[in-house]
């Protein structure tokens, strides 16, 4: 029975291991949910003045349809809500580029330092002629590539 119960750790370690990847600065481990958690929404109006609280981006990639985000922020003594906005226009570059963010509201006086992960689903995003879309994310360095 002890045997049984080591293989099974090792399986679920190697799985685990075999799809994660290690941001690059930071040491975080992030791993693809699999599923995404919310729809980005695609809105000038929500682009330009959604909730927009302190936040800093840690890391994003994109895994199948799903942009996982982890970012840090000051809080821990009440929910927060993170959401993505893109503008509704398409950069003239080839491929086409977007611009997105993400919205995030922390309704709590507390000033620990955690971190969150949210996952978006990126297929409004889709260009209906090319098969790529580059994602400009406000608050992180790299384009992310978006390829469907």
């Amino acid at each position: 029975m002890k045997i049984l119960k080591i293989l099974t750790a090792v399986l679920i370690f190697s799985t685990l291991f075999g799809a994660c990847e290690q941001s690059e600065g930071d040491g975080l481990i992030l791993c693809p949910t699999g599923t995404c958690e919310d729809q980005v929404q695609v809105s000038d109006d929500l682009y330009e003045n959604g909730p927009d609280d302190e936040h800093m981006i840690s890391n994003a990639f994109i895994s199948d349809d799903c942009l996982d985000v982890t970012f840090r922020y000051g809080g821990g003594c009440g929910e927060v809500e993170a959401h993505l906005f893109a503008s509704t226009g398409e950069g003239d570059s080839l491929p086409p580029s977007r611009f997105i963010r993400v919205g995030f509201q922390d309704d709590d006086d507390c000033e620990a330092l955690l971190v969150y992960t949210k996952t978006f689903d990126l297929t409004p995003l889709r260009s209906g002629a090319h098969s790529t879309v580059l994602l400009q994310l406000e608050g992180y360095d790299e384009v992310l590539e978006y390829n469907y």
